[in-house]
Parts: structure tokens; sequence; C-alpha cells
């Protein structure tokens, strides 16, 4: 699932653009696959006190 788009530039606009597009693989595993949480806070707080 690579990705087939170049963005040009360093502005606000285009480093939003390539951060999007760099999460976008991610999303579409998320959509297909309905056991998969969009958010991780439960697994970081298990592993919080071991961190600290």
């Amino acid at each position: 699932m690579g990705r087939n788009i170049t963005i040009l530039g360093k502005n606000a606009l285009a480093k939003a653009a390539d951060y999007t597009l760099n999460k976008a693989n991610g999303l579409k595993v998320f959509l297909i696959d309905g056991r998969i949480e969009i958010v991780n806070n439960p697994a970081e707080n298990a592993i919080h006190p071991n961190v600290i």
C-alpha cells in the first residue's frame, strides 16, 4: 500500500497534506477491521506505571 502522490513545497498546507497521506494506510486498516480501536489510551495507561 505505497504512496503514489508527491507533495511539493514546505509550507503548512503541504506539510498537513503529507501528514494526512502518511496516516491514510492506518485509517484504511481501521475502517476495514472493526476490531481495531481508534485510540490506544487503554494500552498506554496499562504500560504507563512501568515506564515511570
